[in-house]
């Protein structure tokens, strides 16, 4: 009860807050926080033995903002945690770390919402998103801001009148499309995409809407692989991701 009410508290001090609770096993107990801790209203009680336990740490954090937690803050509050539960004699199972990202109220926000915000920031006209799941987080983004929203997509799927861009692949090449009346001259639009790798594809696409007259005003990724280097292709261009990773 102690050990696990300890670490909790040193989570708070460092910016953030963590619960444990227990998904599968056998005769045991959990522990869980949420975000009523805050104001150091939660409860936590129990053990952490057992066998065959599932344990989940949720970390909950804000991630931008005035307030916002480092990466390197969150991965030493992961590790209080641990060490405090191996402490207390430790889990005969598994560990998993659920990170849930929060905006400076504390409201937890979900990949939409956080890529809204950056969209948001710029002037827009219209919300471009790249076949396919562009299209899952492009569209949501477009319906709530009452912007229109163009589907960019690989070659030969769209019905009318089209201009298409190609672009390098590791083993050949490729070309995407848009339609050439979807954007009219003069219009500043936001680029939307799931992942940037090499930055490729959304180059070709930012070179097609720049063909038909506009301006991109900012490019939106939720996750970025830094190490890929995407970043150098699309340099011109202003460039945002909610997620960034160093590796490949």
């Amino acid at each position: 009860m102690k050990k696990v009410l300890a670490w909790g508290l040193a989570l708070m001090m460092a910016g953030s807050l963590i619960g444990c609770s227990q998904s599968a096993g056998t005769a045991g107990s959990s522990a869980a926080g949420d975000t009523s801790a805050a104001q150091g209203g939660s409860e936590a009680a129990g053990d952490a033995g057992g066998s065959g336990e599932v344990f989940t740490l949720g970390l909950i954090a804000p991630l931008s903002g005035s307030s916002a937690v480092s990466g390197q803050i969150l991965q030493n509050a992961t590790e209080m945690a641990v060490n405090e539960i191996n402490e207390a004699g430790g889990i005969n199972g598994e560990i998993r770390i659920n990170l849930v990202p929060v905006d400076d109220e504390g409201i937890p926000a979900n990949s939409v919402t956080a890529m809204q915000k950056l969209v948001e920031e710029v002037e827009c006209d219209v919300i471009c998103g790249t076949e396919s799941r562009g299209f899952i987080f492009g569209m949501p983004i477009a319906y709530n801001l009452h912007k229109a929203f163009v589907p960019i997509r690989k070659k030969g799927k769209l019905p009318c009148e089209t201009i298409s861009e190609s672009y390098d692949l590791e083993y050949g090449s490729a070309e995407v499309e848009i339609h050439k009346d979807a954007i009219k001259p003069g219009q500043k639009v936001v680029l939307v995409d799931d992942l940037i790798a090499t930055g490729g594809t959304i180059e070709a696409c930012a070179k097609m809407i720049e063909r038909l007259g506009a301006e991109v005003t900012r490019i939106v990724f939720l996750m970025e692989l830094a190490g890929l280097k995407g970043r150098e292709k699309l340099e011109k261009y202003d460039v945002k991701s909610v997620i960034c990773y160093d590796g490949k």
